[in-house]
């Protein structure tokens, strides 16, 4: 490899990597500890979130505990039927109560991984607390 003006070869191929890396779609992924310092959750804050999120608690249908957007997308998704919104606010229980028992939210649902419902809603859930 040539010079480039000015520099040496290892900034000029720096510079051409940089080039068509950014010239073009690009994802980027890092661990929670690097997201971290930007507001993003760490591993265990999101389970901690998600699992206080999923603790669905109700007295005389008012809610008492458990996230209120996420409640809201169930009742949407569930379209008035109580048999569907009662089954996903079960399984977000079932979530919130042993998610602590896991190193990370991915093993939990991994663990989970035969339950549809309380893949989606981990998932769900994922998605609300790092973009919130």
């Amino acid at each position: 490899m040539s010079r480039c003006r000015g520099g040496s070869t290892t900034i000029c191929r720096c510079k051409v990597f940089w080039c068509a890396m950014f010239n073009r779609s690009t994802v980027i992924v890092v661990g929670a500890g690097a997201s971290a310092e930007f507001g993003l959750p760490t591993g265990d804050a999101l389970k901690q979130k998600i699992a206080k999120g999923l603790k669905f608690r109700f007295d005389f249908s008012r809610q008492v505990s458990g996230d209120d957007v996420l409640l809201g997308v169930l009742k949407r998704h569930a379209e008035n039927d109580l048999d569907v919104l009662n089954g996903f606010t079960r399984a977000g229980n079932e979530l919130s109560e042993t998610i602590e028992t896991f190193p990370s939210i991915d093993e939990a649902l991994f663990w989970w991984r035969d339950r549809r419902e309380i893949i989606d809603l981990g998932k769900l859930a994922i998605a609300h607390y790092i973009l919130a």
